[in-house]
This record gives structure tokens, sequence and C-alpha cells, in this order.
């Protein structure tokens, strides 16, 4: 009583003054959860790439999609990140979104099987496959050829694995002397190929 009631205007007024700023991104993770939040875009995963000290820049990779296709990064999706994203960066800092590198990887193996597996080429598939699904998608992760050797050369069906060779086309993978590839920050490694052959020990 005796107060005048708000009319719509002035509420709708008074609720855009009143709307909170968004969250400010600091922290990398900060910026990876905001990127899998943005409104409207369907988004697998996303990481912030090392930077150099002090160059104020953020700069991450997204990977579109459900992760059962390897989808490239449109120019919209792009726009829509950093849109949301913007809004959200500590002032003085510059923000960078990077797409994916895929980098297919074709394997090669050649081993002498216990005779009583009759399905022994389709149980070596299929543990190659499973290990590398459970790379799951962390962009940078090494493949690890002596963890995969010991994969498939303990296999029950297996007598011994003679030949295991990790092949890949891109240029942007290095090796070391273990014979681990090594992807940049940005890579997915992705399985193309098995190629096995069965030999007698």
């Amino acid at each position: 009583p005796g107060l005048d009631r708000e009319t719509m205007e002035e509420a709708l007024l008074r609720l855009g003054t009143e709307r909170p700023e968004p969250i400010r991104a600091v922290t990398a993770a900060d910026y990876e959860k905001a990127a899998m939040e943005t409104p409207g875009l369907i988004l697998y995963s996303a990481k912030v790439l090392k930077t150099p000290a002090h160059s104020n820049q953020v700069v991450l990779v997204v990977r579109p999609g459900d992760g059962k296709r390897n989808l490239p990064l449109s120019e919209g999706y792009r726009a829509n990140l950093f849109r949301f994203l913007d809004r959200r960066r500590l002032l003085g800092t510059r923000l960078k979104i990077t797409a994916p590198e895929y980098i297919e990887v074709k394997v090669y193996l050649e081993a002498a099987v216990m005779p009583q597996f009759r399905q022994a080429e389709t149980m070596i598939r299929e543990a190659a496959a499973q290990w590398f699904s459970s790379l799951g998608t962390s962009f940078g992760e090494t493949v690890s050829y002596g963890e995969l050797y010991g994969v498939i050369d303990s296999l029950p069906c297996v007598k011994r694995l003679r030949i295991l060779n990790l092949e890949t086309s891109s240029t942007a993978v290095s090796r070391n002397q273990g014979g681990d590839l090594i992807p940049p920050e940005n890579g997915v490694f992705l399985l193309k190929q098995i190629e096995y052959t069965s030999v007698n020990d």
C-alpha cells in the first residue's frame, strides 16, 4: 500500500541491469570448462595448450562432435566459441582457438599363435583396437610402443609377437628411441588400419 506498482518496462529494465557478469576465466581449467559449456555447440573435448611464460595468451584446442567422427573445426564453431569465451577472458589476455590435428596410425603385426585358438586373429585385432580407444581423446597423448607390444604379446592366443610396427604419414609426429609416437600438443591419434600376418614359430 502506498507504493506504485512496477511497470513491465521497469521490470525488464531492472532485470537487464541485474544480470550478473559472466564468471571470468583465469586458469586453464576455467577456459576448458567454459568452452565445453558454449551454448549450441557439440564438443567432445577442449584443452589449453602450453604457451611461453608471460605471453598473456591462451591457446585453446577444441575437438567438435561426439568423438565418433573426426570433424574439422568450422569457422562457425570457432566464431561462436570466441564470442562466448571473449566475455570471460581477463583484460589483456589474448585468446586463440585452434583445431585438432588428427593423426592416423597404421599397425603392422606379425605373430606366431597357439594352434588351439581359431579366433586368434580376431582376438589380436580387437586387443589392438581396444588399446587405441583406451587412449581416449587426450590431445598430445603419446602412443607407447612398449605398452602396445605388451598388450599383444601377453594375449593367451599369442605364442610370440615377432614384429610390431607403428606407421604414420604425419610429419608433425616424432619418435623416440623406444619407438613411441609423440604427437604435437594438439594432436589426436586415430587407428586407421591393422595389418596382421600369422607365421609359424
